[in-house]
Order: structure tokens, then sequence, then C-alpha cells
């Protein structure tokens, strides 16, 4: 949830380092890196990684099937615990081939917890679903 958004972000690459903001117990994630150097010899992954599925078609589909919602495209998850999940969810499918397919999404819904708002996240998030599938059938996926 994005508190003090009114719209819906469908994210678009995720950042590895640079996490300075503590969570509710206090911590910052591995020492502010989503992806820290350790021993076990590893590579690690890029400085940012991008989903394979998110891109301007899937953007135009999203908003045609919900034309009375704000719903864009964002660059920006925020160094937090969202751009952490989503980095470390990207980073599992580059290690599994760095040029494949990277099929993860991360949306960020703005807040709000009365019946209609319920309703528009709903109606949101299905049309989000239906572009993404649609586009996949297509055989796309590049990102933006």
């Amino acid at each position: 949830m994005a508190a003090g958004r009114d719209y819906y972000a469908l994210e678009t690459r995720a950042r590895r380092d640079g996490y300075v903001l503590r969570d509710c117990e206090g911590r910052v994630p591995f020492g502010g890196s989503a992806d820290p150097p350790g021993d076990d010899q590893r590579e690690r992954g890029p400085e940012m990684l991008q989903s394979t599925v998110v891109n301007g078609r899937v953007l135009k589909a999203w908003q045609d099937g919900v034309p009375d919602f704000d719903v864009r495209l964002s660059d920006d998850a925020g160094r937090y615990l969202c751009d952490f999940t989503y980095y470390t969810s990207l980073l599992e499918f580059w290690r599994r081939g760095p040029e494949g397919e990277r099929p993860v999404v991360f949306l960020h819904v703005p807040g709000g917890f009365a019946e209609e708002d319920l309703v528009r996240g709903r109606e949101v998030v299905v049309a989000l679903i239906r572009a993404l599938v649609e586009d996949g059938k297509r055989g796309s996926g590049k990102a933006v």
C-alpha cells in the first residue's frame, strides 16, 4: 500500500542498494542492500532489475480496462520494503538466467479500507491481470 497516493502504480523496476529507512522493528535490510556481498562466492545481482512483462501495451490495455481510475507505471518503488521485496523477487529469476524472463509485477495501491475502495481495487487488479494475460498470449515481454 502506498499511503498518500490516490492512484495505482505498476512498478517497472527495483533497485539493489540504498535502503536506509527502518522497518517497524527498527532494522534496515542487510545493511541497506537487497543483495549484499557475501562469503558464498555467488555473483551479486545488478544495481537495477526490470520486469520483462511490464510494458506500454500492458499499461494501455490496463488503462482501457478501467478508464475511470488513475492507473500508471512507476519507476520508483521507494527504497523501502516494497522495493526490497520487488528486487529480491526479480533477482530470483535473474539468477536462473540473466537474459531470461522475469515475469514479476509489483502493484502499489492507494490507502483506503472503505467498501468502495475495495471494490475499486478489485476492478483495477482484475483489469491488470487481464492486460498481463492478453499481452503474454501475444508472446511479448520486453520491459519498458
